[in-house]
This record gives structure tokens, sequence and C-alpha cells, in this order.
């Protein structure tokens, strides 16, 4: 899409279409009812540099690809199956067994979120 086919549509909305909140549709497991997944935009602008050429909407959360995450939740499911370990913390097999997933992920997970996404795929509640 281009800038131009952008304002072009822009112009096709009415008044009343004014208070329409602007989100980026995502890809969510386990949603069955109610407003579709989506991201909030919290600025739009040109791109500097390299993305010079390019006009930015900005997410409230960062991002991924969705064959990244589908591969790290796929990774994740493979370690609760198999790794009956508990999360033990400095030296955690869990943590250590799931690095490759982890480097797929936009931010590493910290000790607490690698923890909570083992239990939550094992279907653990703590």
């Amino acid at each position: 899409m281009k800038v131009k086919d952008l304002k072009s549509y822009l112009a096709l909305l009415k008044d009343r279409d004014d208070d329409l909140e602007v989100v980026i549709p995502i890809q969510k497991r386990n949603v069955l009812l109610g407003v579709s997944p989506h991201v909030q935009i919290k600025a739009i602008g040109r791109g500097i540099d390299w993305d010079s050429g390019l006009f930015m909407l900005y997410p409230e959360e960062k991002l991924a690809k969705t064959d990244s995450i589908k591969k790290v939740w796929y990774i994740l499911d493979e370690i609760a199956v198999k790794c009956s370990a508990k999360h033990l913390g400095k030296s955690c097999p869990i943590c250590e067994r799931a690095e490759e997933a982890m480097k797929l992920c936009p931010d590493k997970p910290n000790h607490q979120e690698c923890s909570d996404l083992y239990n939550e795929r094992k279907g653990l509640t703590i």
C-alpha cells in the first residue's frame, strides 16, 4: 500500500467514522469470541535513514512475524511435553532448552516469563 492509497481510503470515510479506533489485527491462539485480537497504534510517521522510503505505523507492543511466533510456540510445546524438570532458576534446564525459542522472540523472556510460558504450555497453574 502506498500513502496515496491510504489517503484515498481515508477520504471515503464519513464524519461518523472519526471516532473509529485504528489498530493492527494480530494472530492469537485460542481466541474464539469477541473483538478480533489487535494491537493499538502509538504513532505514525515517515521512516528515517534506510527506512526513508517508508511510512511507518508504530504499534504499542513489539510485533514479530507469525512464522517466528509459531516456531517459538512449537518449541515451547515440545519442551513442555518432554521436560518434566521444575523451573529452577540460574542453571535452569527449562531456560536452557528454550534457548532457541528465546532467540526468535523480539525480547528475550526473563526467568519469570520463561517459567510462566512453560507452565502455561504444560497446563499448570501456580
